[in-house]
């Protein structure tokens, strides 16, 4: 089994602290464990974390994409949930 990545849909970029911000991006597995994504990946739980531990969550499309909208400015931090966290890398 390959390696799973969640990699943002645009470069991190400063927050305008003007709504609606979106953190968005794709899940994508590497299955020949080469450090590029593969494939994406469906039905994976992503979890919104802000700095003060509050939680959202969502879940991937068929396409592996993922969008949190409407969030104010901050500092996150983004999880999957499954498969199992030690296959997960992010990407920025």
């Amino acid at each position: 089994m390959g390696k799973f990545a969640i990699a943002p849909s645009a470069p991190p970029s400063a927050p305008t602290g003007e709504l609606p911000d979106t953190i968005a991006g794709i899940v994508y597995e590497d299955i020949d464990n080469d450090d590029s994504p593969d494939q994406p990946i469906a039905d994976v739980m992503v979890i919104l974390i802000d700095d003060s531990g509050d939680e959202i969550g969502t879940t991937t499309s068929p396409d592996g994409s993922y969008d949190f909208s409407s969030v104010i400015a901050g500092i996150y931090t983004v999880v999957g949930m499954n498969p199992p966290p030690d296959l997960w890398t992010l990407r920025q």
